[in-house]
């Protein structure tokens, strides 16, 4: 009997830091984005960013992700994003030839600390 409760007081000094560790790394999650292509024909382009908005707007705070909006020509779309980035503050809109710059100076810094 006592053999079992040493073994458990063992197990228990092995394992519980272990979880520790788990979870203080789940914490350090590092912000995902949702990448979304802005283009002049997309008839639903509205809806689906909407929709992507609230999907991450009820998930778990811990996994949200940003929605970034990538604009390319100028269309009627690229001025609905830019008025959806200014209704919803997870939505944000940049020009393909800034989306280099935009990401590393945005994501890759953020994650650089995350990891740390």
């Amino acid at each position: 009997m006592s053999t079992a409760i040493t073994a458990a007081i063992l197990a228990l000094i092995v394992i519980l830091p272990l979880v520790i560790r788990f979870k203080n790394r789940r914490r350090r999650c590092c912000k995902a984005l949702l990448l979304i292509p802005v283009a002049a024909d997309d008839e639903l382009f509205e809806r689906r960013v909407k929709a992507c908005y609230w999907e991450e707007a009820f998930s778990d705070p811990l996994y949200a992700k940003d929605i970034l909006l990538v604009t390319g020509d100028v269309s009627p779309n690229t001025y609905a994003a830019q008025r959806l980035a200014q209704e919803y503050s997870t939505v944000h809109t940049v020009h393909i030839s800034s989306l280099g710059d935009y990401l590393q100076r945005n994501y890759f810094k953020e994650s650089k600390k995350t990891d740390s």
